[in-house]
């Protein structure tokens, strides 16, 4: 069955990659089962996605950044860490809350979907059982998952076709840049 709803949504997704509509909602809900991979979430190298694609990727990649922070507070063993995963929580929610707003007023209007990548699920379970590599391995999870996301923020503030979602990108691309320097920054 799973096959089945993949198959139909690939279907979908290449009949209407020629139109310039936006997605109805199960269009998004098809598109939300193929990021479920995670190999959609990210478009082609170089590639802006579209308007409801991007928006879901961002919100999945601040739902994971959320959801690892929080572990973070409780596992991580250095103080410097704990405080960095803070910031990244706390920017991320802010970044979520901007991005629904962003959606909201984009033409036509929809609600990003936070949806956690097969791959993220998978990431947050490592961590949850990661024991003593818990920092080492937290520090090079959100290394990947923010150069993820300074790609697909890059690439759409580059050829995105929402103004408000590529207002919202380049609001946001700074700090989540930013996260990126400090976590590179961590000793190793």
């Amino acid at each position: 069955m799973r096959l089945l709803i993949i198959a139909a949504a690939t279907s979908l997704a290449i009949v209407s990659s020629g139109c310039k509509k936006e997605p109805s909602t199960s269009e998004l809900n098809a598109s939300n089962q193929l990021n479920e991979t995670g190999s959609a979430a990210t478009g082609g190298a170089g590639a802006a996605l579209g308007n409801a694609d991007f928006a879901n990727a961002i919100a999945g990649g601040g739902r994971f950044e959320v959801e690892s922070a929080d572990l973070a507070a409780s596992k991580a063993t250095s103080a410097d860490l704990k405080a960095l995963a803070a910031m990244i929580s706390a920017d991320h929610k802010e970044a979520g809350e901007d991005l629904k707003v962003a959606a909201g007023a984009s033409t036509p209007s929809f609600t990003p979907l936070a949806s956690l990548s097969a791959k993220q699920k998978a990431d947050l379970e490592a961590l949850n059982a990661a024991g003593s590599n818990f920092d080492s391995l937290y520090v090079s999870q959100q290394i990947a998952a923010h150069q993820e996301a300074v790609q697909v923020l890059s690439n759409y503030v580059a050829g995105g076709t929402s103004p408000q979602l590529k207002e919202f990108a380049s609001n946001v691309l700074p700090t989540v840049q930013g996260h990126l320097d400090k976590l590179n920054a961590l000793p190793k």
